[in-house]
This record gives structure tokens, sequence and C-alpha cells, in this order.
């Protein structure tokens, strides 16, 4: 089984590849559900993961047999890179060697605007 580590590299160096400027120094994870509220982006900071904070929660979802995960690069807070997990709502009990792991962005994207503060997102 690929770790998170290996597809969150994969997606940064895509993002070069692609000529996207790296103006980040560390990357954080997020649930996509936990940000988009309805149509409307928010970030709330404590939501945000470092790679080994993530893991065992992408472990829960590689064991669901979900038939795809979705890495986001929603954009940039600061010197870091803020990128999203989505998955189908149903699993669809697939073998940890089929599921499909896919990459994309949304960069540039100064994420500043979308923070509330801890109040707002309670």
């Amino acid at each position: 089984m690929a770790t998170l580590a290996k597809h969150v590299s994969r997606l940064t160096s895509w993002l070069e590849g692609i000529g996207v400027t790296r103006n980040w120094s560390t990357v954080l994870l997020v649930d996509d559900k936990a940000v988009f509220d309805g149509s409307k982006l928010r970030i709330d900071p404590e939501e945000l993961k470092t790679e080994d904070g993530y893991t065992a929660r992408y472990d829960e979802l590689v064991a669901a047999g979900y038939s795809w995960i979705h890495l986001n690069a929603l954009g940039t807070l600061d010197a870091t890179l803020v990128v999203t997990v989505a998955w189908p709502r149903d699993s669809s009990g697939v073998g940890v060697e089929h599921i499909a792991m896919n990459v994309s962005h949304e960069l540039p994207n100064d994420l500043a605007r979308y923070v509330c503060s801890t109040t707002a997102c309670t």
C-alpha cells in the first residue's frame, strides 16, 4: 500500500511539473467535507493536520474500500499548502490495490480570506 506521504509527494511533484511555483514550506491536510459548508469555503485552522496527523484518517479511508481518494491542492495559507482529501459517498469495497488516487489543484489560491475564527467555525 502506498503511504499518504508518497501521494502528497506525488501531488507536489506534479504541481511543480506543471509549472506551479512552490511558495510553501509545509503541507497540511483536511477532509474536504470539513472545509466546504454548502457552496462556501470555510477553513477552521484546528481541522488542518500534518501528514503525520492525517495518516490514521488516510488509513481509515483506504481500509474502507472507497474506489477513489482525491487529493486537491486547494491553495496556500501563509507558507502552507492546504490539501483537501475527498472520497465517494459510498464505499464499493475495492481492495487497496484498486483504489484510484487522483490529484488536482486550484492554485494560485490565497486562502487567508476563508479562515474563520474559532467562534465563527463552531
